[in-house]
């Protein structure tokens, strides 16, 4: 069984980037738990939006969209939750 490809945004590299190295262990580990079935983690959709879902990953948030027929994940915006609420 093949899982989603993951694709990253410019800032969600930069974020990531940004934040401290264990935390960024952590955001990837999640995302990449992420790309097996994305069902499995405890996501939520985002109201008002076609196919875009959150998963909480520690203090942080990643908003992502889902393409299930073409088994794509993309990270549009990995914040903490007020940011992620400011954005959104």
């Amino acid at each position: 069984m093949k899982g989603f490809t993951l694709i990253y945004s410019d800032s969600v590299k930069k974020y990531i980037k940004r934040i401290p190295r264990d935390r960024q262990m952590k955001v990837v580990g999640k995302l990449d738990l992420l790309s097996i079935n994305p069902q499995l983690l405890d996501i939520a959709k985002m109201r008002g939006r076609e196919n875009v879902y959150r998963v909480r990953i520690g203090d942080y948030r990643a908003l992502f969209v889902v393409d299930f027929a073409k088994k794509l994940i993309k990270i549009e915006k990995i914040d903490t939750r007020s940011g992620i609420e400011k954005y959104y």
